[in-house]
């Protein structure tokens, strides 16, 4: 067994009563699998979003748990609109990635899914696989949501886009965004989905058979 810190903040403090704690865990543990184990301990239950931290750096919930590893489980900060951006090598769920940006101010949720298609450029496609460069792929979702609210009056934006294998028909990335009006929320979706095949590292390869090819744009 291995021993970490975890640390806890705000609403997350307050509902499970405490602060900090030494806990064993079993060597390989993952920072998203440790979440679940403490996600079911809150009473009342409920939907947490959170942001995972190790030893001060953001992680995303894939990373490795070491001994003496202090784990942080970070709510949301305070403020009335947010962005939430994730990138994920698990199957992407429409409904999550829609509460995340729900808001009573907003009378609108416009949500753009892309999917893989079967065939591309007079190929049948077998699957794709997508790779990111995290760190800089989220530092520009956040700069498309920056340009997002100059542009359009937007409550919440939220992207989700898959990485690793994907099979034809299942989806590659959500975009959901809120806004007091419907206008407004769907020429930001459309332009939140141009943008990123420009600006965001994300690549993504077509494999087919016979042969495989990386393809610009997401």
């Amino acid at each position: 067994m291995i021993r970490v810190k975890l640390k806890l903040f705000a609403y997350l403090r307050e509902r499970l009563g405490k602060s900090e704690e030494e806990i064993e865990l079993p060597p390989g543990t993952k920072v998203g699998v440790l979440w679940e184990r403490i996600r079911e301990q809150i009473p009342g239950g409920g939907s947490f979003r959170v942001l995972f931290a190790l030893n001060g750096e953001y992680v995303d919930g894939n990373r490795e748990i070491k001994d003496g590893d202090e784990v942080t489980f970070i709510p949301p900060v305070s403020g009335g609109e947010e962005e939430i951006f994730e990138i994920t090598p698990e199957k992407i769920s429409v409904e999550e990635t829609i509460k995340k940006v729900m808001d009573v101010e907003a009378g609108a949720v416009s949500v753009f899914l892309g999917t893989v298609r079967r065939h591309s450029r007079e190929r049948e496609v077998k699957y794709l696989q997508y790779e990111a460069y995290l760190d800089m792929a989220k530092r520009e979702f956040a700069k498309i949501a920056k340009t997002i609210k100059e542009k359009w009056n937007v409550r919440k934006i939220a992207i989700t886009h898959r990485v690793g294998r994907l099979e034809v028909g299942e989806i590659s990335v959500v975009i959901a965004v809120s806004a007091p009006h419907r206008g407004d929320a769907f020429e930001a979706s459309r332009f939140a989905i141009e943008a990123l095949k420009k600006t965001v590292p994300i690549w993504k390869k077509e494999v087919w058979d016979g042969g495989e090819e990386w393809i610009q744009g997401s």
